[in-house]
């Protein structure tokens, strides 16, 4: 395993809930059952400050992002502590 400041890349899952259900994802999570979690706004930042200075990109991820109750907050947040260049939203780009 390399060192975290070494990845190019580093993930913070804002929510599992995802109405896809594809068998090969790694975040859905679909044995747990019923088990869904959304990150709360505190949370989200807490997550962010502790990527602050981080030389790679930042996945946002999740289930599926956009099912995030407040992904504007949580937007905002990522502008407070992440440069521009750094964040990537990882979707499927299903309409919600």
């Amino acid at each position: 395993m390399i060192p975290i400041p070494s990845a190019w890349c580093a993930h913070v899952d804002i929510t599992n809930v995802c109405r896809r259900g594809c068998v090969y994802c790694t975040r859905y999570d679909r044995h747990l059952g019923p088990k869904r979690y959304t990150m709360t706004l505190e949370d989200v930042e807490k997550a962010l400050i502790s990527y602050i200075g981080f030389p790679g990109k930042l996945g946002i991820m999740g289930g599926e992002p956009q099912f995030h109750p407040e992904l504007n907050e949580v937007c905002t947040i990522i502008r407070k502590y992440i440069p521009k260049s750094k964040p990537i939203l990882c979707t499927s780009m299903d309409p919600v």
